[in-house]
């Protein structure tokens, strides 16, 4: 059995931009060992960024993120549990009772959060799940004790924060250094944000389909960078912007290009702005989504909103 590791930082990574953010933090670069848990559904460990930044890099695959998928999540960290011992653990979700089953079992003393987009400057983004309240205290983990070790949280816009816990950081990515491909050719190009919004209800597939490509001729749009999770059935007429081999995010790469990016409501728009002011960012409003379109956050960050009347095919 592995006891608590003094000066082990453990980084849990959903998402590309769990690592960028983490390597950006006062307690990754003071740790003396660096332990990363990647948590995937879809990309292979391999996908991720910086894994050689890291001296330990373990891996958990998940079917979904419902309660049995965290049920499943949490009997696989229990298998790794006593390679995880760590002091401090960062990550962006405290949400998913998995996490916090992580927080109990790693023995840590401290937690920080990363930026996790939306989340952090919405009014409604504590959570109020019954169900998995329940779940907790089954477990025998009390969420007041796991929000009491969060010191401290990390946010590209610190001053708009809603959600967050103990003190607020700012993130800066700039000071990190990023191996950018030269050839992307994204320096002044334009990029269309896509978002699963058929997969909400927002609209239908063959709708979206339609609204995205009516945008792409509207604005002579230049790339699609399509979501993680885009369905297969996506018939976008623009060539995609593939970022998959430079293990790398739009937010990342606002810290070298200047680019123009437009979306339907993607928090991208705000997060690039917030990194590199000389982004320009356009919300593309339509019917369907104007209830996802009056977070503050995104006109305090100089988003550009147009109001949008199309019509599907």
């Amino acid at each position: 059995m592995t006891h608590l590791k003094k000066d082990t930082v453990l980084v849990v990574a959903r998402k590309y931009n769990d690592i960028l953010y983490a390597l950006a933090t006062e307690e990754y670069r003071s740790a003396q060992k660096r332990i990363l848990l990647v948590i995937t559904q879809t990309l292979p460990k391999d996908s991720f960024p910086m894994l050689d930044c890291f001296d330990n890099v373990y891996s958990i695959g998940i079917s979904g993120v419902g309660i049995s998928g965290q049920l499943k999540l949490v009997c696989e960290i229990h298998k790794l549990v006593s390679y995880l011992k760590c002091e401090t653990i960062l990550l962006s979700n405290i949400v998913l009772f998995s996490h916090c089953y992580l927080i109990k079992k790693s023995s840590c003393t401290k937690v920080v959060l990363l930026e996790d987009g939306l989340m952090n400057y919405r009014t409604d983004a504590f959570d109020k799940n019954m169900l998995k309240e329940f779940v907790l205290k089954v477990m025998g983990i009390n969420r007041q004790k796991i929000t009491s070790l969060i010191c401290s949280t990390y946010l590209l816009k610190p001053e708009s924060a809603t959600y967050f816990f103990g003190e607020k950081k700012q993130l800066l990515l700039t000071q990190l250094e990023f191996d950018i491909d030269d050839n992307l050719g994204i320096e002044g190009k334009r990029i269309f944000i896509g978002q699963p919004l058929y997969k909400n209800g927002f609209f239908s597939l063959e709708e979206y389909n339609d609204y995205v490509n009516m945008c792409i001729s509207l604005y002579e749009i230049d790339f699609y960078f399509p979501h993680l999770f885009a369905d297969a059935g996506e018939r976008i007429d623009c060539p995609i912007l593939d970022l998959s081999k430079c293990k790398l995010t739009l937010e990342a790469l606002a810290t070298t290009y200047n680019f123009t990016i437009y979306s339907f409501a993607s928090s991208v728009l705000f997060t690039t702005r917030q990194i590199n002011p000389a982004i320009e960012a356009h919300m593309l409003i339509l019917p369907a989504t104007r209830s996802i379109s009056s977070f503050l956050i995104y006109e305090e960050c100089g988003v550009i909103k147009e109001e949008l009347i199309l019509k599907h095919k």
